[in-house]
């Protein structure tokens, strides 16, 4: 059953897997919003749009506010913030931190994967959740813990920034 409570005069909606939408690449993600309890709005059309059109691409909130304000210039920045917590929470988007404190959203839906954070260029590369599995069968195998849902970010250098020269700083 899908619990309910209001925060600053928002509709916010959790579900359980079992209850969640389709994924974001079926066509009507409208009926996934309305099947939440919740109004299908033009504000939640275009960020989801926005989210697809990205390709599979982290966007922060921001950047998610930019895109959308090229078409919908009175949207106003908090309600981006808002819209993406809402569908955050019935599950068609995915909000992740990738190392620092600012949250990026993609698609719920895409293949499992974890990141590798850059920690000079702040660059984000996507690994498949196979290149972890022989982690997560080393923990059942030493602990005894059975290894569920798991959400790695690895943040390290990447090629392009080891191999780059010294900044002079």
């Amino acid at each position: 059953m899908a619990s309910r409570k209001r925060a600053a005069g928002v509709h916010h909606v959790r579900m359980a897997a079992a209850q969640r939408a389709p994924s974001p690449g079926a066509p009507d993600d409208a009926s996934a919003v309305r099947a939440a309890g919740l109004r299908w709005t033009p504000q939640r059309q275009l960020i989801l749009q926005t989210l697809r059109e990205a390709g599979g691409r982290h966007m922060t909130a921001e950047e998610v506010w930019r895109a959308v304000s090229e078409q919908y210039a009175t949207l106003n920045r908090s309600t981006v913030y808002r819209v993406l917590e809402t569908l955050t929470g019935i599950g068609l988007v995915r909000q992740t931190r990738l190392g620092g404190d600012t949250a990026q959203f993609e698609l719920e839906g895409s293949d499992p994967h974890h990141h590798l954070v850059c920690v000079r260029c702040r660059r984000v590369v996507e690994i498949s959740a196979e290149d972890v599995a022989p982690l997560a069968e080393r923990v059942r195998e030493r602990h005894g813990y059975h290894v569920g849902a798991t959400v790695l970010t690895v943040e390290g250098v990447c090629a392009d920034c080891w191999t780059a020269p010294p900044t002079p700083g």
